[in-house]
């Protein structure tokens, strides 16, 4: 499998790099409804770059529940009272697109590595390859921030952050992908909006919309329908196994 490490640094410089880069910057610069409205579009790209890449093939079906997916998410976060395309989160709203695709190519292009390698072995290398890159961009800021000025709900911040919602999250990601193919595991992505939702109601009191709940009930079916309906994979036996 000589040459095998290139693919999963490109995948790992996407994925980690990129993805990880553009999400916390574009978080930093726009509102949480913007991010959650523009990310809810990674389920578009998953399957655009897995058409064009000819690695699945999806029915009629799977792209009318996709699109009831991101109808549902745009409801979600036009309802939320701090959304706004302001001008100076015009850059953040970039960064979140850049974010977004990122993570779509991602998710696409891990299935057919996942014929190599292991769900959990796959995450796991392509953060190993990146993880330098990732300290260089964040080493400017460092300073900023020393290990006595961290509480303990600073650390269990970045504990949960490190080990569950990127360690395990990827690796589960990984599983899923591998289970449905990565378009229909990129679609639970529309999740996304309905999740923060519920957790803006219960943890700040946040009110809900019938415009959210409608938006909800929209994420649900399309999720749903995309579960029921055919992906047809173009899967390659022996081809770019060492690519």
């Amino acid at each position: 499998m000589g040459g095998s490490w290139w693919p999963i640094l490109g995948l790992g410089l996407v994925g980690h790099l990129v993805y990880q880069t553009a999400f916390i910057l574009g978080l930093e610069r726009t509102t949480a409804g913007n991010s959650a409205l523009l990310l809810g579009t990674a389920p578009l790209w998953t399957a655009m770059v897995a058409h064009i890449a000819n690695w699945e093939r999806l029915g009629r079906g799977a792209w009318t529940g996709l699109l009831i997916c991101v109808i549902g998410a745009v409801l979600i976060s036009l309802a939320h009272p701090q959304l706004g395309f302001a001008d100076e989160g015009f850059v953040g709203d970039l960064l979140t697109v850049i974010a977004a695709l990122a993570w779509g190519a991602y998710t696409a292009a891990s299935k057919p590595l996942l014929r190599h390698w292991t769900s959990l072995g796959l995450a796991w290398r392509s953060m190993l390859v990146t993880l330098p890159l990732i300290w260089l961009v964040a080493w400017p800021r460092l300073e900023d921030v020393s290990a006595e000025d961290l509480d303990p709900k600073a650390w269990g911040a970045i504990v949960y952050a490190g080990v569950l919602s990127t360690g395990v999250a990827y690796a589960l990601w990984n599983i899923g992908i591998v289970g449905v193919g990565a378009a229909r595991t990129a679609v639970f992505a529309n999740l996304l909006p309905a999740v923060a939702l519920v957790v803006a109601a219960v943890s700040l009191g946040e009110s809900i919309t019938p415009a959210q709940i409608g938006g909800g009930a929209l994420v649900v079916a399309g999720v749903l329908w995309m579960r029921r309906s055919k992906t047809h994979a173009a899967e390659h036996a022996g081809s770019g196994s060492d690519r």
